[in-house]
């Protein structure tokens, strides 16, 4: 089917900019999973063209445009977040990329994967464990296998993460799975809540910090004004505007998110992909 665009969109740049890693280029389509289903999308002039089977076209056009975010006025954040030169390059360079909204269990291992990493590493630890615990699905004859629940992982172990080469991260991944099946922590109370408290509760996963903390909420919760700080964010965020001196990753947060407003997520994913791709 095809959907038609209203505002920027460029995919290329929204499924690889490193806030999501299951995504696979074959000639002009993209494949990869949305709930559970196999999908292909191709971008088009103004529009885009989904496949995706066992969905009627009513679903299948919801849920891409809620994964997609295509129902976000972009040219709004571009007008709201055009304070400076610096900004404003990066824009112009990646205009259309948008931030996904993906399920957050998936988000939230991916990203405590992300920790002393990369995102061809990540990449590969989360296909592993779709691969060994996950349910075929497929597209036609294009299979692939779905994110595993919870519930898998506990079954699994430690041991068999370890083996996948999840190394420190296997305990993490582990504990959280049973906070999450425990009822310990519920994730879609998350949606509800305010940032700090939204942030305090992810927090307290293991292997969950400022910045994992803030990714999640920004590409699993579409919180939009979090802030993850990582090594090259913080670089360019004191080197481009707070005079190069060293500072805490927390002021560095706290400062941005006042200074790009409720928009601060995409300020700042504009920044890193265009300082990865420039590296």
């Amino acid at each position: 089917m095809i959907i038609n665009i209203k505002s920027y969109f460029d995919i290329e740049s929204t499924l690889f900019s490193g806030q999501v890693f299951r995504w696979r280029k074959i000639d002009d389509w993209y494949y990869g999973i949305i709930n559970d289903k196999v999908v292909k999308v191709k971008q088009l002039d103004n529009a885009i063209e989904v496949h995706c089977d066992d969905i009627d076209e009513v679903l299948l056009s919801d849920l891409t445009n809620k994964y997609f975010n295509l129902d976000l006025n972009i040219n709004k954040i571009y007008n709201q977040l055009s304070k400076d030169e610096f900004i404003k390059n990066s824009i112009k360079k990646h205009k259309g990329m948008r931030i996904l909204k993906q399920d957050p269990w998936e988000c939230l291992i991916s990203f405590i994967c992300s920790s002393v990493s990369n995102i061809k590493r990540i990449s590969k630890n989360i296909e592993d464990l779709c691969l060994n615990l996950g349910d075929n699905i497929h597209l036609s004859n294009y299979y692939r296998q779905s994110f595993p629940k919870p519930k898998d992982i506990i079954y699994a172990g430690p041991d068999l993460l370890r083996e996948l080469k999840f190394g420190f991260r296997s305990e993490y991944i582990y504990e959280s799975a049973k906070m999450i099946e425990s009822g310990e922590i519920l994730l879609d109370k998350i949606y509800e809540l305010p940032y700090d408290e939204s942030l305090k509760i992810l927090t307290a996963f293991p292997g969950v910090g400022d910045k994992v903390a803030n990714c999640v909420l920004l590409f699993g919760f579409n919180k939009l004004d979090a802030f993850p700080v990582d090594v090259w964010i913080n670089r360019a965020i004191t080197n481009n505007y707070l005079g190069g001196g060293k500072l805490s990753a927390i002021l560095i947060r706290d400062w941005a998110r006042r200074y790009f407003g409720d928009y601060a997520g995409y300020a700042n994913h504009y920044i890193f992909h265009n300082i990865r791709l420039s590296n």
